[in-house]
């Protein structure tokens, strides 16, 4: 189904050499015709791998790297330590198993909602501010989760809002990061990326129970808002610009 509908990267299509099909996705897309023949004449040369992997640690490249992997390996650190430990810390600020099932459905519920909700506003003057204000929001709110005991309907109230922003801040991520790296080079950036922020995850999985142990529950959501605001504030502060600037010139 998706081969069907799903349209190609005009950037892609370039890249190879098929401008018309190009042309024709953004006409499809925008309504409007476009020249690319010009586009088509700056096609960097194709590199490999390799090279591709050496040139996101290189150069201009290497701040882009830096930053993205900066904030985006606490942040995706943090949404993990949510989406998996939600109805465990549930239990252990003594609700019942049913109750602790209820906010973990309260909490995947939140998904869809922030999703569509972020959707308006999530490239409103390039995806920098957004995306800072998305992850702004998911550390207040573990904050507020940090506060409120055990009061279960305010439990999942806070909850559902809690994926919701994680969610949010999630998909804009998704987008933004690929916006950082030119065409011969964005899947292997991207995929090293999204590699070394799992690999923080897997790593601190393990002290996840360490840190509920020696400092509670509140302990916990009290670091999960910690990191949270300053990969919020790494975007605010070093994060780039990416909304209507060419690929290769974002510095």
């Amino acid at each position: 189904m998706g081969l069907k509908y799903l349209k190609e990267s005009p950037r892609w299509l370039v890249a190879k050499g098929r401008v018309a099909e190009a042309e024709q996705v953004i006409k499809d897309l925008t309504g409007e015709d476009i020249d690319l023949s010009d586009a088509a004449k700056n096609v960097p040369p194709k590199v490999n791998a390799w090279e591709q992997f050496i040139g996101m640690f290189s150069g201009k490249y290497l701040k882009r790297t830096s930053i993205l992997l900066l904030f985006g390996i606490p942040a995706v650190i943090g949404s993990f330590v949510l989406s998996v430990w939600i109805p465990t810390l549930a239990g252990m600020r003594g609700f019942s198993m049913e109750q602790s099932l209820n906010i973990g459905v309260a909490f995947m519920a939140g998904a869809p909602v922030g999703m569509y909700l972020f959707s308006f506003f999530s490239d409103k003057g390039g995806r920098k501010i957004p995306l800072a204000i998305a992850i702004l929001l998911t550390a207040v709110t573990a904050l507020v989760y940090a506060f409120i005991g055990n009061n279960y309907i305010l439990t999942l109230v806070v909850a559902f809002f809690l994926n919701a922003f994680v969610m949010g801040y999630g998909f804009i991520h998704m987008a933004y990061v690929p916006e950082h790296y030119p065409t011969k080079m964005r899947n292997t950036a991207v995929g090293t990326i999204n590699a070394v922020q799992r690999l923080g995850v897997s790593f601190s999985q393990p002290f996840i129970p360490v840190v509920v142990a020696a400092y509670g529950v509140n302990g916990l959501f009290l670091g999960v808002f910690a990191i949270f605001a300053f990969a919020a504030t790494v975007v605010f502060l070093l994060g780039q610009r990416t909304g209507g600037i060419p690929l290769e010139q974002i510095e």
